[in-house]
């Protein structure tokens, strides 16, 4: 796990860096599908996993990523709305 946002009606979405992000809740772990493809290298991959200020109403989330290659590559920042265990947007 590399960072944590806890959701409001319990449980916690959770990032990995080799790109993958998990939502666990109930004493379950579940994949959720949509997260950008990351650049998983050294201190990059999928970083920081945020909720919005209105989470509760609008379920928008924001991602930041390493993305590109080993020679030219940054840090990106995406949002998407957790739509069950599925990013859109």
């Amino acid at each position: 796990p590399w960072s944590l946002a806890f959701l409001p009606g319990g449980g916690a979405l959770v990032t990995e860096r080799p790109g993958r992000l998990r939502r666990i809740e109930g004493g379950r772990v579940t994949a959720v599908a949509g997260a950008p493809r990351v650049l998983a290298a050294g201190q990059g991959g999928l970083l920081d996993v945020v909720l919005h200020p209105g989470f509760a109403a609008n379920r928008l989330i924001y991602l930041s990523y390493a993305e590109g290659t080993g020679r030219a590559n940054g840090l990106s920042v995406a949002r998407a709305r957790l739509e069950g265990d599925r990013l859109v947007g």
